[in-house]
């Protein structure tokens, strides 16, 4: 299920290809770094969409080799553990 409130839930900063998000829910600040503060950044961008739909709003199927299909799913994983995107 996705968090129709993102935008209100997280502040967002991002420096060059790093970023750094305050989670108001929970005072905690993350900083995100390459390829987790990409996908971060267009899930909020993309109105907080549902973790399912994620992969379509950035063109994931368009990643054709495998490091990168690796790198994709490690920081969608690192984003969830976090607390940072839904789980599924």
């Amino acid at each position: 299920m996705g968090c129709a409130c993102g935008t209100q839930r997280f502040a967002w900063r991002r420096w060059g290809e790093n970023g750094v998000v305050f989670d108001r829910r929970y005072g905690d600040t993350h900083t995100l770094s390459g390829v987790t503060a990409s996908i971060f950044e267009a899930w909020l961008s993309c109105g907080s969409l549902a973790i399912g739909d994620l992969a379509g709003a950035l063109a994931l199927d368009d990643v054709q080799s495998l490091p990168e299909r690796g790198a994709l799913n490690d920081a969608l994983l690192e984003l969830q553990r976090r607390g940072l995107l839904p789980l599924r």
